[in-house]
């Protein structure tokens, strides 16, 4: 058994002949290794993909329908509701012969108060105005229970110079959005309930 195993110095040598590198049948099974270690990892990775495809797959079609509702919902807002129910066919500063009955400037406010823009600026202020609200509800709040008597807390809105300022602002421009409403439609102002509100 002792004469059959080399020696340890014939391993030596045996290693040197091939500059201490494993004998060639050794390096195709470290190859084969590698090989089939790396095919491992990529089916794992296209596993991981497609169980993490799988978990979004819901969350796709769930955001692609309430998109889809959404849109539709703001279709039939700015479609039936009555404070968007003018469009550019609508023109009712015309007779019913065509003629213009309506001045330059009542036709450019009629388009002014109607636009979607103009709604949207508006909501912007009112937006403000809700936060200016809220401010002044946590400042008169600071009044109590320290300021019994109404005029004495220097924590009212009145002596506040800037929330003072805004306030008046702010009742400018709803006078001159209820005015350019008023002189657009006249009468038909206070059938809107939305107008209604407004005012």
């Amino acid at each position: 058994r002792v004469a059959q195993e080399p020696s340890s110095t014939e391993a030596a040598d045996a290693m040197a002949d091939t500059g201490g590198e494993p004998s060639p049948p050794d390096r195709a099974v470290t190859v084969d290794h590698l090989q089939a270690a790396a095919e491992r990892l990529k089916r794992k990775q296209q596993e991981r993909r497609r169980s993490i495809g799988s978990l979004m797959e819901p969350l796709h079609r769930w955001k692609s329908r309430t998109l889809g509702h959404l849109e539709e919902l703001l279709k039939k807002w700015t479609r039936d509701s009555s404070r968007y129910m003018f469009s550019k066919e609508i023109m009712p500063w015309l007779d019913p012969d065509g003629n213009v009955r309506w001045s330059r400037a009542r036709i450019c406010m009629w388009k002014l108060t109607t636009s979607q823009r103009f709604e949207a600026n508006m909501g912007v202020v009112i937006l403000f105005n809700l936060i200016i609200i809220i401010w002044e509800a946590d400042f008169r709040a600071q009044c109590h229970p320290g300021w019994t008597n109404e005029g004495t807390c220097p924590y009212e809105p009145d002596k506040i110079e800037w929330l003072y300022i805004v306030n008046w602002v702010l009742l400018v421009l709803y006078t001159i959005e209820a005015s350019l409403h008023m002189f657009a439609h006249r009468c038909t102002y206070l059938q809107n309930k939305w107008n209604v509100l407004d005012f």
